[in-house]
C-alpha cells in the first residue's frame, strides 16, 4: 500500500516528466484551422445585449435622490429643533383621556 507521500512523489515525477517532454501531440499548434475557427465562432456569437432590469434602474434613482433625503432630513431636524412644542404637549395633555404620565415622567411639563 503506497503512502501518502510516495503518492505525492509519483505526481511530482509524472508532473516533471509531462513537462520536460516539453509539447503535447494533442494540442493543435497556433495559427491551425482550429484557432481560426474557434475565433470565427466567437465573432459570429456578437457582442452580448445588455438589458435594463428594474432593480438595477430602481438602485440608481435611490442614489441620485440620496443627497436630497440627507438635505431634507437636516432641514426637517433644524425645524422642529427650532420650534416651540411647549403650548402643543399642554393640549396634548388636558385632551388625553388615559392620561399623559409620559410628559410628566420625563420632566417636560
Amino acid at each position: 500500500m503506497e503512502t501518502r507521500k510516495e503518492r505525492i512523489e509519483n505526481v511530482e515525477r509524472a508532473l516533471l516528466a509531462a513537462y520536460r517532454k516539453g509539447v503535447v501531440e494533442d494540442r493543435p499548434l497556433a495559427g491551425s484551422r482550429w484557432e481560426q475557427d474557434t475565433v470565427r465562432r466567437i465573432r459570429a456569437v456578437g457582442p452580448l445585449v445588455a438589458g435594463t432590469y428594474p432593480a438595477v434602474l430602481f438602485g440608481s434613482a435611490v442614489w441620485r435622490l440620496a443627497p436630497v433625503a440627507a438635505a431634507l432630513i437636516l432641514v426637517l431636524g433644524t425645524w422642529m429643533m427650532q420650534m416651540d412644542l411647549t403650548m402643543e404637549i399642554e393640549q396634548a395633555a388636558l385632551l388625553d383621556p388615559i392620561g399623559f404620565d409620559m410628559i410628566s415622567k420625563l420632566g417636560i411639563l
